[in-house]
């Protein structure tokens, strides 16, 4: 079985290219990958973050920046409570050249 895509069309409406979401999560989220880039700001809870197969502690004030390029998956820590989170996701045309010189090098 392939790892999910999420495609631009599914997540972001037509009139803009970028969309914002608060998620609290009690469940694994599977291996999955995105046709758009995705910002994520942990404000509670604990969890684990697997990124092109690397583990990594999330917790409060934690922060992650995912191209169209990673795999990833959350394992919410379910005794540090409900691991909340915002994602800013934005599509390619929100990048221009001199911010992803700056961001990408």
């Amino acid at each position: 079985m392939h790892p999910e895509r999420l495609s631009n069309d599914a997540y972001m409406s037509l009139a803009a290219p970028f969309r914002m979401f608060r998620h609290s999560l009690t469940i694994d989220i599977q291996v999955h990958w995105h046709e758009f880039y995705e910002l994520a700001f942990v404000v509670s809870g604990a969890g684990t973050h697997i990124l092109n197969g690397t583990a990594h502690r999330l917790e409060y004030g934690a922060v992650f920046l995912l191209t169209p390029t990673d795999f990833h998956a959350l394992e919410p820590d379910l005794r540090a409570g409900t691991l909340e989170l915002y994602n800013f996701i934005f599509s390619d045309a929100l990048l221009s050249g001199d911010i992803r010189t700056l961001v990408f090098g």
